[in-house]
């Protein structure tokens, strides 16, 4: 007579990269490879345009897409998981940073994540379907709002003055006369957006990232034109940059002021879970 023993229990992590390892060969290699360059195409000037929205710098706004990818992918408990640059989150943290500032930024970012750890552990992560579709469409659509005002500035190639709400910076531009437009800038926000419409309607190169065929286009023609518009500077070299925040003790007096803006940052993360 024999007896079964007990298979000895495998943590989780071990599970599932044998489960999504299992069968895996050249063609799977190379199909990956092909999806991350995919990724990374659409991921680039997603990552720049979101580190400016967020009130911070296109190199910034790379180095976080860049550690942010890395990690979630290394750690994440999903077999399958989409990280990268969100319009959504820029438009809340350019807010945030407006009022308390970039290390302000940082610790609501801190708790935030915290927030989103805690949901995880106690399993409430499932409320976040109890709210309805039409909730989350609006709030989209008004994140979209936000983006396309916080850039018009930039569209135009003009600096007007920072307003913490978006309405009153929209009402800015009918309240007070604008300075010169700079004509250059608007062609190239022109070719992007031409490009980005109408390239994906073509079914050979529908494939291509329209975003980031837009972007070369552009910056060749200003380049090889000479144009005098404002560029974003130079692409960072590592992932530690110069301009960097160091954490310290005084941090911790901005925890009061910054429970409410982590609780909205932790709570958009996992609305942005069902997008």
């Amino acid at each position: 007579m024999s007896i079964a023993l007990p298979r000895p229990h495998r943590p989780a992590l071990i599970r599932i990269l044998r489960d999504e390892f299992s069968g895996y060969n050249q063609f799977s290699a190379r199909r990956d490879a092909v999806a991350g360059l995919t990724v990374a195409a659409v991921a680039l000037p997603l990552a720049l345009a979101f580190g400016v929205a967020s009130g911070s710098t296109p190199a910034a706004g790379l180095v976080t897409a860049i550690v942010g990818g890395f990690l979630i992918g290394l750690l994440g408990g999903a077999p399958y998981q989409i990280s990268g640059p969100t319009g959504a989150m820029s438009a809340v943290l350019i807010t945030i940073a407006n009022q308390q500032g970039m290390r302000g930024l940082w610790i609501a970012g801190v708790m935030a994540g915290i927030l989103i750890l805690a949901i995880g552990i106690l399993r409430l992560g499932r409320i976040v379907n109890l709210i309805p579709a039409p909730v989350i469409t609006g709030f989209t659509s008004g994140i979209a709002l936000v983006i396309f005002i916080g850039q018009i500035d930039n569209f135009l190639g003009i600096k007007t003055p920072s307003e913490e709400r978006s309405i009153m910076k929209l009402a800015g531009y009918f309240r007070e006369p604008l300075p010169p437009v700079n004509w250059y800038a608007i062609a190239c926000g022109v070719i992007v957006i031409a490009v980005m419409l109408l390239l994906p309607r073509i079914k050979k190169i529908k494939a291509i990232p329209a975003a980031l065929i837009g972007i070369m286009l552009a910056t060749g023609i200003a380049w090889g034109l000479g144009w005098d518009a404002i560029a974003i500077g130079a692409i960072p070299r590592g992932i530690v940059l110069e301009d960097r925040l160091i954490p310290n003790r005084s941090d911790l007096e901005l925890i009061p002021q910054l429970m409410v803006p982590a609780l909205a940052i932790g709570m958009l993360g996992a609305i942005e879970s069902l997008l």
